[in-house]
C-alpha cells in the first residue's frame, strides 16, 4: 500500500470515527432530550463535521485563535442541534 493510500485510509477512519462518536453523542442527546427529536444522527454528525473543518479555517487564514473557532464552531453546532 503506498503512502498515499495509507493517508486516505487513515482519514477516513479518523473521518469514520469521529461521526460515530458524534451520532452516539446526538442519539443520547435525543433519549435525555437535549437535542431536537427529528435529528437524523448521522446525517447530523456529516453537518457537524464540514461546520468543524471550515470553523478551523479561520485559524489557517485569518491569524483566529483556537477560542475564537472554537466559539464560531459551537454557535453553529448549538443552532443545529438543540431544542428551540
Amino acid at each position: 500500500m503506498g503512502l498515499a493510500t495509507r493517508d486516505r485510509n487513515d482519514n477516513q477512519s479518523v473521518r469514520a470515527n469521529f461521526k460515530e462518536a458524534v451520532a452516539a453523542i446526538i442519539t443520547h442527546g435525543q433519549e435525555t432530550d437535549e437535542f431536537r427529536p427529528s435529528l437524523d444522527p448521522i446525517l447530523t454528525a456529516r453537518s457537524i463535521w464540514a461546520i468543524y473543518t471550515w470553523g478551523t479555517r479561520a485559524a489557517i487564514f485569518v491569524g483566529a485563535t483556537a477560542r475564537e473557532c472554537h466559539r464560531a464552531i459551537m454557535a453553529q453546532v448549538k443552532q443545529l442541534i438543540l431544542l428551540d
